[in-house]
């Protein structure tokens, strides 16, 4: 089967990592794929083939994309869509050929362009239940869910990795992968550093990531971090932006705990790439109780609770981290490693190669 993908391509972006991470998995289970691409950010690698052929901005550049696809001649054509990656109604040029349309929604905004868009499309991929809902109920028609696919992931022994970053292996480590932004809530953790040692002494905090590279408003608050880092070295690391998957491997490696205090969130419909790049390596999770999250049941992670004020919230997560290997957090890890396995990206390239082929019987 030939695939040709609708993606940004070889640029830091999570929806570009996310295509080529299933596209390698597509070609390994026999497939033909061809990314058709735009580039939009910093470099990054694609072992993936690909073409650059069109701008979000410039609605007559997806006449190029249209053609290129044409001459290719794929058996499916599959949209990573995510609402800021299409900027006008250009993306009709390619919807309206007369051929299969896949179209994956990595968030979901109940609006004009989307009812639009997605009348277009053939099939509609969702990787959550609450996507679901407000998909269907917008379009007035089904979605099916398949959940975003798991890395697996170069483990290296909690505290071997520690050793190998310098860190005191008797030092509980507590994480937040991603880019630094305020709604990621590395704040929370910085400003509760002091409790959640009084609680687990010791503890280190380890931001995992940098700012995004196209710029994300929010210098100040990524300045306030590094120089956190800088002054209190023994307490607080930052690795900035990390293009190497085996670094971010044993950084993730290095931690006891990982958390996402994501703050507000309750109308973003969507489903977290960034837990999905750790979940692999069965740290404790923990993550803000918002539709963003909803696969990440109670039985496999924490839930940080809201109703914690600010100066309780340090006392819940010091206690929580020092018990990071106790019976009871050790059962939620089991179950957060089999969810892990049960999606990893082979097997969620099944999932796509079977909806392929009943679109295509």
């Amino acid at each position: 089967m030939k695939i040709a993908q609708v993606s940004t391509v070889v640029c830091q972006c999570g929806i570009a990592t996310y295509t080529g991470f299933l596209s390698e998995a597509l070609i390994k289970l026999g497939h033909e794929v061809m990314i058709f691409g735009e580039k939009k950010g910093g470099d990054a690698p694609c072992s993936v083939p690909y073409k650059v052929c069109y701008k979000r901005e410039d609605n007559d550049s997806y006449i190029q994309l249209r053609d290129e696809i044409d001459a290719w001649r794929p058996d499916i054509v599959h949209v990573q869509y995510e609402w800021a990656l299409h900027m006008t109604d250009g993306l009709i040029w390619e919807l309206g050929r007369p051929r299969q349309h896949f179209m994956t929604w990595h968030n979901v905004v109940p609006d004009q362009k989307s009812y639009f868009y997605g009348h277009l499309a053939d099939r509609h991929i969702v990787h959550n239940d609450p996507c679901k809902a407000v998909l269907n109920n917008h379009l007035s028609t089904m979605s099916k869910v398949i959940p975003h696919g798991t890395r697996k992931n170069e483990i290296t022994e909690t505290s071997k990795a520690k050793e190998m970053l310098g860190i005191d292996p008797s030092k509980k480590v507590i994480g937040i992968y991603g880019f630094v932004s305020p709604r990621k809530g590395h704040h929370i953790l910085l400003g509760n550093l002091e409790r959640i040692q009084k609680y687990c002494p010791g503890a280190t905090l380890m931001f995992i990531g940098g700012p995004h590279p196209l710029g994300s408003g929010a210098d100040n608050y990524v300045k306030l971090m590094k120089v956190a880092a800088e002054r209190y070295p023994k307490d607080v690391l930052m690795t900035g932006y990390l293009d190497d998957e085996k670094k971010t491997d044993l950084y993730l490696s290095a931690t006891d705990m990982v958390m996402f205090p994501h703050i507000g969130g309750q109308d973003l419909i969507s489903a977290s790439g960034s837990v999905r790049r750790t979940i692999d390596h069965g740290k404790l999770l923990a993550v803000t109780d918002i539709p963003f999250y909803s696969e990440f049941t109670p039985d496999m992670c924490l839930r940080i609770p809201t109703q914690e004020s600010f100066l309780t919230l340090g006392r819940w997560i010091g206690r929580n981290l020092a018990k990071s290997d106790s019976p009871e957090m050790l059962a939620l890890r089991a179950n957060l490693k089999l969810y892990a396995r049960e999606t990893y990206w082979e097997k969620v390239a099944r999932k796509h190669v079977d909806y392929y082929l009943e679109a295509l019987s």
